[in-house]
């Protein structure tokens, strides 16, 4: 399968795509569904302001996107570990891959499911950041998290609130804390 999104802007400047970080899933509609994590180091940020996000798909799909700004992340790897997994099949439990990071780090999660009404954060830790539906062909829920570094590995999870799903797609990076000592907010 193809990447869905081609390409995010902010202010009209290009955000870089990890690449770890990317999911895709054919789901029982047939339709792609996807996860990935975009990012914009500080020197390409503009002065303070609103400023338009704009996203590039290669066609129309069900699309929902979430929005975090940290600051304190280190500028020559601000994004760290990554992990993903999916299924085309339904699953209640939806897990992203485990993500390593130091105390100072955060881990970010985010996922996507097909045909379910809402689910819930269910990793101990972890802070829902939101939940967004959405019923293009079908419904879904388009989900984000963020859990405080702890050390040790760090596996964002969510749990479908009732019914079933035909598939899903979860990824987590880590968010580099810029120095020692230092943590990203």
């Amino acid at each position: 399968a193809s990447r869905v999104i081609t390409g995010i802007t902010y202010n009209g400047v290009a955000c870089t795509q990890h690449t770890g970080a990317a999911q895709l899933i054919l789901d029982a509609i047939p339709q792609y569904d996807g996860v990935d994590i975009w990012y914009m180091k500080e020197a390409n940020l503009p002065s303070t302001g609103a400023y338009d996000v704009v996203i590039t798909t290669t066609n129309f799909v069900r699309q929902t996107a979430g929005i975090i700004s940290f600051t304190g992340v280190d500028q020559t790897t601000p994004l760290g570990t990554s992990g993903t997994n999916s299924s085309s099949t339904a699953n209640t439990t939806i897990t992203a891959g485990a993500c390593s990071n130091t105390t100072n780090d955060i881990v970010v999660g985010v996922a996507t499911v097909s045909d379910a009404a809402s689910a819930a954060n269910t990793s101990s830790g972890n802070t829902q950041r939101w939940e967004t539906n959405f019923t293009v062909f079908g419904e879904g829920v388009s989900l984000g998290s963020t859990a405080a570094g702890s050390g040790s590995n760090i596996t964002p999870t969510w749990t479908q609130a009732s019914g079933t799903n035909s598939g899903w797609a979860a990824s987590a990076a880590t968010v580099t804390a810029a120095a020692a000592g230092g943590k990203p907010y």
